[in-house]
């Protein structure tokens, strides 16, 4: 069988597109069951604040029970943490939340729109430098909610809860879904 240059190039060219093509794929697959989990909780919490202010804290269990749901998701997924990349990111990630303690002690957040408006921006950062591993869309969504947040604080502080369900959940949500059905 004869093969011309072209044809050879050509093959090869599918076969890497191909290959990209899953490997997006199955990055979706692992980063929507994460992305749907926390759209959940970021819409549940200022949904829930929005209504009944004055439980402002009884919803506060929803981040540790989405931390050990997250954590219950990673070890059950089809490709379990194996990589030293990862492993890396993870030391990133602890060292993160180390510091966000330190700043959340010097700055002092008060009103508890400026807690969650820290909160979140804070895990905003974290999938910014995530997008360094795990692909562009996580720079995009880290820097998108952060601008959201800031809107919502600082020009729309009536609506700040609402706004936060809606377009920090919502935004999860959305990237969730765009990474499991829609990107190529």
């Amino acid at each position: 069988m004869n093969v011309s240059r072209g044809e050879a190039k050509q093959a090869l060219e599918d076969v890497e597109q191909t290959m990209k093509t899953a490997s997006r794929r199955w990055d979706g697959d692992d980063a929507f069951p994460h992305l749907m989990l926390w759209g959940a909780i970021w819409f549940i919490y200022p949904m829930w604040v929005q209504l009944w202010p004055r439980t402002l804290y009884i919803p506060m269990l929803l981040f540790p029970l989405g931390g050990i749901a997250s954590w219950l998701i990673g070890t059950h997924s089809r490709r379990p943490v194996k990589n030293t990349k990862d492993k890396r990111f993870m030391l990133i990630g602890f060292i993160l939340w180390f510091f966000a303690c330190i700043w959340a002690v010097l700055l002092k957040p008060e009103s508890p729109e400026q807690i969650y408006a820290f909160g979140c921006t804070v895990a905003m950062f974290a999938y910014v430098v995530a997008g360094f591993w795990w692909g562009r869309v996580f720079i995009v969504l880290g820097l998108a909610v952060t601008v959201f947040t800031l809107v919502g604080y600082y020009l729309l502080p009536g609506i700040f809860w609402l706004w936060m369900a809606f377009m920090g959940g919502g935004a999860l949500m959305g990237s969730g879904l765009y990474l499991k059905f829609w990107r190529r």
